[in-house]
């Protein structure tokens, strides 16, 4: 494929073993292998709350513990037999946010990848967990939609407003998996009608970004249509893009991508994966 010999950290699959959910998995096992990076699978789970008021039944987690963990270990186990690659499982008892990130941080990983239905409001199902997750700000997240088909992305649209609080170094797992499958990044300058884009040539950050990717392939572009949403998959059609790359500042930016008009409009973009770059990662 092309591939260059970069060490990658961890992949994390976060698993409610939905069907959305399983399918991530196995997208996530493709891309682990294709970049021979180590690949680890969790499940957090909460104990069923029993009783009534003034009083408890007394739950046997330990057994619930071992259920949980012959789960994860089957699905680790399927997916070890159909991709042909060796998996950690692991799964733990708490709030899935939370847990999450505290195996991620354990485990040094470097990347969470994690699925959610494009049929359903992102608020519902998994999907929930998805954006309480990406809120944390901690980790580079992948959100594969349901239907999303396996491929070595060549073509990574990063959108952006030019505006970042972390100097670019939320772009450092773009430019390494970039680097790792010799992928072109396509650069769009997206922003709301009322403010203007900025020329590279003019903008303090936007030439310290054409500074840092000046060693791998890039193209700018520039859309203002009045609609960042419908701008970010208007351009990814336009390049036949893989991944779609984004560094959300405020939740609502990454719910809008996600709003059921958008979908409706630009149906065939849920396909493509999403990569959200957080601002204030976990420094590993």
């Amino acid at each position: 494929m092309g591939i260059n010999s970069i060490h990658m950290k961890p992949i994390l699959i976060a698993t409610d073993f939905s069907q959305a959910a399983n399918h991530a998995a196995d997208y996530a096992a493709q891309l682990a292998k294709a970049c021979n990076a180590p690949l680890h699978i969790f499940h957090a789970w909460m104990i069923p709350a029993i009783g009534g008021e003034g009083f408890a039944i007394p739950f046997p987690v330990n057994d619930l513990a071992k259920e949980e963990q012959k789960a994860i270990d089957e699905e680790a186990a399927r997916l070890e037999i159909k991709w042909g690659i060796k998996i950690k499982a692991f799964q733990a008892t708490g709030f899935p946010t939370e847990e999450i990130e505290t195996i991620g941080i354990k485990n040094k990983v470097g990347l969470v990848v994690m699925g959610i239905r494009h049929t359903a409001p992102v608020e519902q199902v998994f999907g929930s967990v998805v954006t309480a997750f990406i809120k944390r700000d901690k980790f580079p997240v992948l959100i594969i939609p349901e239907k999303a088909k396996f491929k070595v992305p060549k073509k990574i649209l990063l959108a952006t407003d030019l505006i970042t609080k972390a100097g670019w170094h939320e772009l450092d797992i773009l430019k390494e998996l970039a680097a790792q499958f010799n992928a072109a990044i396509h650069i769009l300058n997206a922003m709301p009608k009322k403010l203007e884009q900025v020329s590279v040539g003019m903008n303090s950050t936007s030439h310290r970004l054409e500074n840092l990717l000046k060693e791998y392939p890039h193209t700018w572009h520039y859309e203002n249509d009045g609609d960042v949403t419908h701008s970010i998959y208007k351009t990814s059609d336009s390049i036949n893009a893989d991944w779609i790359a984004a560094i959300p500042h405020r939740m609502n930016w990454i719910q809008r991508l996600f709003n059921k008009s958008t979908t409706k409009e630009l149906a065939f973009n849920s396909n493509i994966p999403l990569l959200i770059l957080p601002e204030h990662h976990t420094e590993l």
